[in-house]
């Protein structure tokens, strides 16, 4: 979830740029999400399996479908002191690809047992192929036999202490450095941004089974320029006109959300120190309608919504699909 973080924190940043919090507030915020002040707007979570931790979420550009890629933890044994697992299976998910309908029912889903270690990973739409980034892969998707077509292998610059290696932390990355250098200078390569993850990749093409990606280690802007004039660079599709950081609005056609303002919650004892919370207030423009409601993260909560890996939110209906606390929810007109 580390890069989802990374890019949910800068888009807070971007957004938290342009507004002035109001300490001494004494109007009441709007109700709490996923309540609304309009009853002609109603937003319900769309419900998956309670056992699985949702990881991303995409709406395809034909606004039918949204995948969603989740995973549990394969492993059930005891941790160690600090979470770090026992055993080595311990370490390796189940992850699970749904599709779902424009009314949040499942259509059909993948099983992909015993993928990888962590639990991250995102989706995206790379010149008409819709991939998972799951840790050590890029996953191609057959979305109509609805298979995985081709497994894209990720080398990765991190070094991981218990994967079987000879090689000292120095020495892998060594060792990664010279091969994106050779991987870089192969004449079918491309530097593709991935954008759920903020993260750069020579992405080697070729055919099925012969493609590649490198991740990129330490790169400054002057070394990522002439990487650019080394690889044609290319870019999961995302909707462009998505944020207006200048007031806030998150848009896909006509629908918007809004973020109003951001004020002051108090503090609250989060052991040992005591913290500073906030509320957020948000419009949300469906149709000929406007509805507002807020959040805050106080007892643990978020503070703010979040939104999909291509940044579209709309589906053919009309309702708008956003994510909150890893969980999936529909706004729609009733």
């Amino acid at each position: 979830m580390k890069n989802k973080l990374l890019m949910m924190s800068f888009l807070s940043l971007l957004l938290g740029c342009n507004r002035k919090e109001n300490t001494k507030r004494k109007t009441k915020p709007w109700p709490r999400f996923p309540a609304t002040d309009n009853p002609k707007v109603k937003i319900e979570p769309v419900v998956l399996d309670h056992d699985f931790e949702l990881l991303a979420f995409f709406l395809m550009p034909d606004k039918q479908s949204v995948y969603v890629l989740a995973s549990r933890s394969s492993g059930r044994g005891k941790t160690e002191e600090g979470g770090e697992p026992l055993s080595k299976s311990s370490y390796y998910r189940d992850f699970r690809l749904y599709c779902l309908d424009d009314k949040g029912k499942v259509k059909k889903q993948l099983d992909i047992p015993r993928t990888n270690w962590r639990a991250s990973g995102s989706l995206g739409l790379l010149e008409g192929q819709l991939l998972a980034r799951v840790e050590d892969w890029f996953l191609v998707l057959d979305t109509t036999k609805w298979v995985i077509q081709e497994k894209i292998p990720v080398h990765e610059a991190y070094y991981v202490a218990w994967k079987a290696t000879t090689m000292t932390h120095d020495e892998h990355e060594a060792d990664h450095q010279k091969k994106f250098e050779v991987a870089s200078k192969n004449p079918n390569a491309k530097l593709l941004h991935w954008v759920a993850g903020g993260e750069d990749f020579v992405f080697v093409q070729g055919a099925p089974g012969r493609r590649s990606a490198w991740s990129a280690m330490h790169l400054d802007e002057a070394q990522l320029d002439d990487l650019k004039k080394r690889c044609k660079p290319i870019s999961v599709s995302i909707n462009p006109t998505f944020v207006n950081p200048a007031h806030a609005i998150f848009a896909d056609g006509t629908a918007t959300i809004q973020e109003v303002e951001v004020f002051s919650n108090g503090t609250q004892l989060v052991y040992p120190n005591y913290k500073e919370r906030s509320v957020v207030q948000y419009k949300l423009v469906l149709g000929n309608q406007e509805a507002h409601f807020s959040t805050t993260d106080r007892d643990g909560h978020g503070l703010r919504l979040g939104y999909f890996d291509n940044l579209l939110m709309t589906m053919g209906d009309g309702s708008i699909w956003v994510q909150y606390e890893g969980v999936i929810y529909r706004a729609m007109l009733v």
